[in-house]
């Protein structure tokens, strides 16, 4: 049996409100809350936000958040007026989300890294508020949170620590595992992320996908076996995760330019 400990969003989230507003050109509106705080996600269109006497010209993508004690004052663009989902949160039972947004008085401003997934998802919730079911409903909203945190591009939040720790727990999982097969979704289940989020970390990290990670790391491993241990190149091959020696001898030459026999040869002769 396999448990995940997951975080109780439904005790630490008080969601009051979810609503959409496709708005005519120059619309403006005006908010200053004194017991909640507010999101605006731009579904499409552009206009402007005025906040701590600073403006922001956003467009299809971003966000602007509206904190307790602020006043707020967005308006829609003349020749493209913008579309927008808000959510309002209860008192600071936002504050997690918006941490993980990169979001704060001081920089109000979220940008989505995928546009088109966080429209996807507020899509599905209009549909499920649509059909009427309390959790269904609930579970869009946590979808639509769930990709706006995923898909950021926000710089401010410090998110390459939070990717640090994401590759160091999929590195940790790999060298804990190489005995097993392990697949790029074994990655994603594990960290809680999707494939394109990974593969982009990897890239930050490794100059390669996870994918080729797993093998380069697997390969190193038969390297060191096959050049300080009496290991036969079958016994090394299911080691490192391989029911075939001949499809592991085969990446092996590809890797190394050599067959493993070849390499543990060469490199025994060496010491």
């Amino acid at each position: 049996m396999e448990l995940f400990h997951l975080l109780d969003i439904s005790k630490s989230i008080s969601v009051m409100e979810v609503g959409r507003q496709e708005c005519p050109p120059g619309h403006a509106w005006s908010l200053y809350l004194l017991d909640r705080t507010v999101i605006h996600y731009v579904e499409s269109g552009k206009g402007t936000y005025v906040c701590s006497g600073k403006t922001f010209h956003l467009k299809k993508g971003d966000a602007f958040y509206i904190p307790t004690h602020t006043r707020g004052r967005y308006q829609a663009d003349e020749a493209d007026p913008w579309r927008y989902t808000w959510i309002y949160f209860g008192g600071n039972t936002g504050d997690k989300f918006y941490e993980d947004l990169g979001l704060s008085k001081a920089a109000p401003i979220y940008t989505s890294s995928n546009p088109e997934l966080v429209n996807e998802s507020i899509g599905r919730l209009e549909q499920q508020a649509a059909a009427g079911g309390t959790y269904a409903v609930m579970s869009g909203l946590y979808s639509v949170l769930d990709a706006m945190t995923v898909h950021n591009s926000n710089q401010a939040l410090g998110k390459r620590k939070s990717g640090e720790e994401y590759v160091a727990a999929c590195k940790s999982y790999i060298m804990s595992k190489s005995c097993e097969k392990i697949t790029v979704s074994d990655l994603c289940g594990l960290v809680k992320i999707d494939r394109t989020y990974l593969y982009r970390l990897f890239q930050e990290h490794f100059k390669m996908g996870p994918k080729e990670y797993i093998l380069k790391t697997k390969l190193d491993m038969a390297s060191q076996l096959l050049t300080e241990s009496p290991l036969s190149v079958s016994e090394v091959a299911g080691l490192v995760g391989y029911e075939d020696p001949f499809a592991f001898s085969k990446q092996f030459k590809q890797h190394f330019g050599v067959s493993p026999k070849e390499y543990g040869a060469k490199h025994k002769n060496l010491k």
